[in-house]
């Protein structure tokens, strides 16, 4: 009986289909790896961006192939630090591997050049402030005198000493044009300006 099983183990192990992931770049490409890698004994399946920098999807791979190794996306190189070190193998193809990262902005992965090409090309629109007598001020010490004025969507604020904190605050409700989310804004001061804080509550 003890043989049997020793036998059975040793034919378990003959069959067993190795796992292999691709990165999945280009159709064509990837049909070709995948023909393959698949008569060469693997179970194959392709990988996106998001996979390829998920350390438990690598885990569960023998083989990760990545065609244009070139371009990568940045978080999935710590990934593949561990899984070469688990000793699994990584097949890289094209020249200077790693050398161009990706980012993701939230809509596609993209290189840190194509990235502020895309923000240059973002319209911005002005939000909509509070007018002056909406703003409340909060100071440790409001005998010290202290000044808010809005002028369009510009704020100008004068404090004549700050001793501990002096805020003004105000509504921010429709604040921001339809289709917006992000708040800029360019400040300037004089040698006594070492601060600036904008706060959403």
């Amino acid at each position: 009986m003890k043989h049997t099983i020793i036998a059975m183990t040793f034919l378990a192990a003959s069959v067993y289909a190795r796992q292999a992931g691709i990165y999945d770049k280009s159709p064509d490409v990837t049909a070709a790896l995948q023909t393959a890698l698949t008569a060469a004994n693997y179970d194959v399946m392709t990988l996106n961006a998001p996979q390829l920098c998920d350390e438990h999807q690598l885990k569960a791979l023998d083989l990760v192939v990545i065609p244009d190794a070139n371009v990568v996306p940045a978080p999935a190189l710590p990934m593949i630090r561990s899984f070469l070190q688990a000793r699994k193998t990584l097949l890289l193809l094209g020249p200077r591997p790693f050398n161009t990262l990706q980012y993701n902005d939230g809509e596609d992965w993209l290189t840190e050049n194509e990235i502020r090409e895309k923000r240059a090309n973002v319209m911005s629109s002005p939000v909509s402030l509070q007018p002056t007598t909406v703003w409340k001020r909060s100071a440790r010490d409001g005998n010290i005198k202290g000044n808010l004025e809005v002028h369009g969507n510009s704020i100008h604020y004068m404090v004549e000493r700050l001793y501990g904190w002096n805020t003004y605050a105000a509504p921010c409700e429709g604040i921001y044009p339809q289709g917006h989310e992000l708040l800029c804004f360019r400040a300037k001061g004089n040698a006594n300006t070492t601060a600036l804080y904008i706060e959403f509550v």
